[in-house]
């Protein structure tokens, strides 16, 4: 067996009429030709290295610059779906439906969505944002009742009294049910993201329909207390305030449970995309990987010198 050895010695294109050695194996080992080959394999071996570590890193870079725009997209939604999901169950909970002989206000059909999404934001964005989308929420629920009720009392067109009847009886509010559902949404969604986050701290990342079905319960009978008392206490009897209570609790409850598979399929779903931990910690896992690289590549230039 020969070796082609390049006489120049120098990594450039053979040409004609340059002369190439002939070397036996054998021979070749005693040339002072080895050791530099040797090093040169060493040198190109740790430029492949740093060069697939820049490119881990860029990849790396733009995983998590994507990440992070999707994270701000989604909370856009996330607060704006949660603040219209207020506003609906404030226009439903004037209509009171007969449910068995109970009157039941048609606010709790829509309202338990509130905490399923106020569970999925306080997953992925923490307290202080879950507190920020809460307090969002309040403010355009009040300036939607401020502007229902300037429209409410400005005096109807000609030949329109009906409609503004109608209109009114809608979007007029009794005050108690607009303060009854603001002071319920405070009081639960904050009651919900406390003992949420209490919950998270013990479990983590796993069992979150745990967090999330044991801190409704919490919160779903504050709402259901502060709302219900404020709103109908005095104006249905006692016996039809208690029982509509009692019922508007339980169904709340029901549905989110209900619902419970849906949002555990959709957090297992956007769990990828949402999870700040990969941006927070970006690399972590390439690093590792590249670490135990540059090992296995030192080691082997130790071996070959």
């Amino acid at each position: 067996m020969t070796l082609l050895v390049h006489s120049a010695f120098k990594l450039k294109p053979i040409l004609p009429q340059q002369r190439l050695i002939k070397l036996p194996t054998n021979q070749l080992k005693k040339t002072t030709l080895v050791k530099p080959v040797q090093q040169l394999n060493s040198k190109m071996s740790t430029v492949l290295f740093q060069t697939n570590l820049v490119k881990q890193s860029m990849s790396t870079s733009n995983s998590v610059k994507n990440n992070t725009e999707i994270r701000k997209t989604t909370l856009i939604y996330l607060t704006a779906i949660s603040a219209g999901i207020l506003l609906i169950s404030n226009l439903a909970a004037t209509k009171l439906w007969d449910m068995f002989g109970i009157a039941v206000d048609g606010g709790v059909i829509c309202f338990p969505i509130s905490y399923i999404l106020g569970d999925i934001i306080i997953e992925f964005y923490g307290k202080k944002t879950a507190k920020s989308v809460i307090l969002s929420s309040l403010l355009l629920n009040i300036l939607a009742a401020i502007v229902f009720w300037i429209v409410c009392i400005l005096p109807p067109f000609t030949g329109t009294e009906e409609m503004h009847t109608a209109i009114s009886s809608v979007l007029g509010f009794a005050p108690r049910i607009i303060i009854g559902s603001l002071a319920g949404y405070l009081f639960s969604q904050f009651s919900n993201n406390f003992i949420f986050e209490k919950i998270k701290k013990k479990t983590g990342s796993r069992l979150f329909l745990v967090r999330a079905l044991g801190s409704s319960l919490i919160a779903h009978l504050l709402d259901t207390l502060v709302f219900e008392t404020i709103a109908f206490l005095g104006v249905l009897p006692f016996n039809d305030f208690l029982n509509q209570a009692i019922f508007a609790y339980l169904i709340g409850l029901g549905f989110e449970f209900i619902l419970s598979p849906i949002e555990l399929l959709i957090v297992s779903k956007v769990r990828p995309y949402l999870d700040d931990s990969e941006i927070k910690n970006p690399g972590s896992k390439s690093e590792t990987q590249n670490k135990a690289t540059s090992k296995d590549s030192e080691s082997k230039t130790q071996k070959e010198n």
